[in-house]
């Protein structure tokens, strides 16, 4: 099993690398599997969410992620994979980079940058399921062919969402107002969309669940219940509580400022990172 891509889709997908350089860039495979493996016959561009360290890390916004899988699906098609680069970092794959994978069966592509320039491009397969889930070297296989099948040439137009900002009109909630309805005994679900290593630091004993995990795993939420989200100052949740709408859940609603706003102005004894 492998994966296939025509040539001027991986340019593509280093040229990316080179133009986000020294930060990671990220992407969408979009195409078909089939008896070879998969075959992808687009690449979506994607703005990288990540607010910590966007020059070894990456992340892709849940509603982003779900309107490109609408309109993959709406072709016949479905997403295959995804890619993104490490600057001034070899082509293996990080621990990081197991960690935040959950497509189990899609392929990972990484291009390695060095000073500005594109060098080695890897695919690797995820397979199994947590905690043995591991990635396998993939061969990749590069075509001629110059096939386009999305629809819109989405080949080398970056996603339409990933060059919008996240509505100014989404439902926010003040730190000091959520801490009195707390108090008084109200019923509301936090939903903590940081990573792991930053809920160990300080949280609001939310429930925890990445943003970049939020797709797979909303099912674990009640669309009826008031849900507030929060992440370290607001950016991720922003993108989760628009994720949220989307899916139905109409009373979700982003903490301002995050646990840093929550911090200042609640609870100055909490660490803060």
């Amino acid at each position: 099993m492998a994966l296939l891509i025509p040539q001027h889709l991986l340019d593509e997908i280093r040229r990316h690398g080179e133009e986000t350089y020294p930060h990671e860039c990220c992407g969408a495979l979009v195409g078909a599997f089939d008896e070879h493996g998969k075959t992808v016959q687009c690449v979506v561009r994607c703005g990288n969410t990540c607010e910590d360290s966007p020059y070894n890390r990456y992340q892709i916004s849940p509603a982003e992620l779900l309107r490109i899988q609408r309109e993959a699906a709406s072709t016949g098609l479905d997403i295959v994979g995804f890619y993104h680069s490490h600057p001034d970092h070899p082509t293996r794959w990080s621990s990081t980079d197991l960690a935040e994978a959950y497509w189990t069966g899609c392929s990972y592509v990484i291009t390695s940058v060095e000073r500005g320039q594109a060098v080695l491009t890897s695919s690797f397969l995820l397979t199994g399921d947590e905690p043995e889930k591991r990635f396998e070297d993939e061969p990749l296989v590069v075509m001629d062919a110059r096939e386009r099948s999305c629809g819109t040439d989405p080949t080398v137009e970056q996603s339409k969402e990933s060059k919008m900002e996240t509505p100014v009109k989404l439902p926010e909630i003040e730190p000091q107002e959520l801490k009195r309805r707390l108090d008084g005994g109200e019923d509301i679900f936090i939903l903590d969309v940081r990573e792991p290593h930053e809920y160990q630091i300080c949280n609001l004993k939310g429930h925890l669940i990445p943003l970049g995990e939020l797709p797979k795993r909303v099912h674990e939420l009640d669309s009826g219940k008031e849900i507030v989200v929060h992440c370290k100052m607001g950016g991720r949740s922003a993108k989760a509580v628009e994720f949220l709408q989307q899916a139905g859940f109409k009373r979700a609603t982003n903490l301002t400022g995050g646990i840093l706003a929550w911090a200042e102005k609640v609870d100055p004894s909490m660490p803060k990172y």
